[in-house]
């Protein structure tokens, strides 16, 4: 098992380098990004953070909690 801490800020910053890192992606192809870990881990707040540095203005919701 893996377990890293982040802060909220520490976390915002590793979204932003994922985000940059992604290739052009003007309509030439998706990408996927798979997250996983237990509940409370931070990844509906980590999804959350990249979809804000796409421009994404809508609520994104947790994943977990629409499958329940």
């Amino acid at each position: 098992m893996r377990f890293m801490e982040m802060t909220l800020a520490e976390l915002s910053d590793f979204a932003k380098r994922v985000v940059l890192e992604l290739p052009n992606s003007k309509g030439e192809r998706a990408h996927i990004i798979g997250l996983s870990g237990p509940l409370g881990a931070g990844k509906t707040t980590f999804a959350q953070m990249i979809a804000k540095e796409l421009g994404v203005t809508v609520t994104v919701p947790s994943p977990t909690f629409t499958l329940v």
